[in-house]
């Protein structure tokens, strides 16, 4: 009889274990995480029939550096169901503890992240007599990368400079309120025959390069040779948030003014942005044409490309079928003009992808600006 009750208590134990068993799934956004309300988006699974009162304990770390950047506890919430999908309006309001303040975290409900590559973790703690339980954690990494990268403003790109010692300016990152002690790196190159200014920046000794500058502004320094009027350089600003790298400016392309020899110079025609194999993180900013190198591999004449609004998590199309191009085998320099076209929208991220009748894709990442608004 011993052994029945000791057999029949164990089942008990093992039962009730069963019932109260909790599985936290987090569904963070694939990209465009930029607000801590994002972050409030997972399933939990409960098991059993038994209603369970939990608060949900959210731990935000950096990867790079294993620091706590700040803990967000939820409100009390009570699983009544098998599968309860939590969002943000749910857990509201939420009580965030800044742990680090080396990192700029905007304290309110729904104020921006940092940028980084940080680990999120959800702890679910059950609420008894006795205090609090955890009854499961699931952590997740996300990447957070600003809306825009530096802006170059200049030299212009593509023009010739009156100045053989310019003065270089350029845009801050956005939203400036996502980052602390932000600091940018400038190099200046000189562009060989047959280069793109971004095959230039990646290749090439700089003539100038400079580090930890805090202002968007800087001069060619005096203590340098002046800049040659027969070449031409390339440019370009990476940004640093409190040592850690965010983002680069895009290269631009200047020339020197020869005066009374090449004042007439015509503006040549732009650079070409090529397309790439994987969908990473980089891009460009464009304006009322993308320029793109294509490389065509194959022996026929025809792909289909399409643009993807990357401003949603749907990454819809902008047209309801791929359009054709003409193309020939090599490399490929095409124009695509968005000049009377409605379906891009100012500030907004696109992906054109390539897709060739392999259904081998090229892509090419951008943010359209529309210089007629403000």
């Amino acid at each position: 009889m011993k052994k029945f009750w000791i057999v029949y208590i164990f089942l008990m134990l093992l039962l009730y274990k069963a019932t109260s068993q909790v599985i936290v799934n987090p569904q963070l956004p694939q990209q465009g995480v930029l607000l801590k309300s994002q972050l409030w988006n997972l399933s939990i699974i409960k098991t059993g029939n038994t209603n369970i009162s939990i608060v949900i304990e959210m731990t935000f770390t950096d990867i790079a550096n294993g620091q706590r950047v700040f803990i967000g506890t939820s409100k009390t919430l009570l699983l009544n169901q098998q599968v309860t999908q939590i969002q943000q309006t749910d857990v509201t309001p939420v009580s965030y503890n800044i742990l680090n303040n080396s990192y700029n975290v905007d304290n309110s409900q729904d104020g921006f992240l940092p940028v980084g590559q940080f680990e999120v973790c959800y702890a679910i703690l059950e609420l008894t007599t006795e205090g609090t339980e955890k009854i499961a954690e699931s952590c997740d990494g996300v990447e957070i990368e600003p809306i825009s990268p530096p802006l170059l403003v200049f030299p212009e790109n593509e023009t010739i400079s009156d100045l053989t010692r310019p003065f270089f300016t350029w845009l801050p990152p956005l939203p400036i309120s996502a980052f602390s002690n932000l600091t940018y790196d400038i190099s200046v190159v000189e562009l060989s025959a047959l280069q793109t200014p971004a095959d230039a920046i990646d290749q090439n000794l700089p003539l100038y390069s400079e580090s930890n500058l805090s202002n968007n502004f800087c001069a060619y320094p005096a203590s340098l040779p002046e800049l040659d009027t027969s070449k031409t350089y390339a440019w370009q600003i990476s940004a640093h948030s409190t040592n850690n790298a965010i983002s680069k400016s895009e290269v631009w392309a200047f020339r020197i003014r020869m005066y009374a020899l090449d004042t007439a110079l015509v503006k040549i025609d732009g650079f070409f942005s090529p397309m790439r194999r994987i969908d990473d993180a980089s891009y460009i900013t464009t304006t009322g044409k993308l320029r793109i190198e294509y490389l065509h591999e194959l022996n026929d004449s025809l792909v289909y490309f399409n643009y993807f609004d990357l401003s949603n998590n749907h990454r819809d199309p902008v047209f309801t079928s791929p359009l054709e191009l003409s193309v020939d085998v090599g490399k490929n320099f095409k124009l695509l003009s968005f000049d009377n076209f409605t379906g891009i929208i100012d500030k907004h991220f696109y992906l054109l992808a390539i897709t060739n009748s392999k259904g081998e894709k090229r892509y090419l990442k951008f943010q359209y600006r529309d210089t007629n608004s403000n």
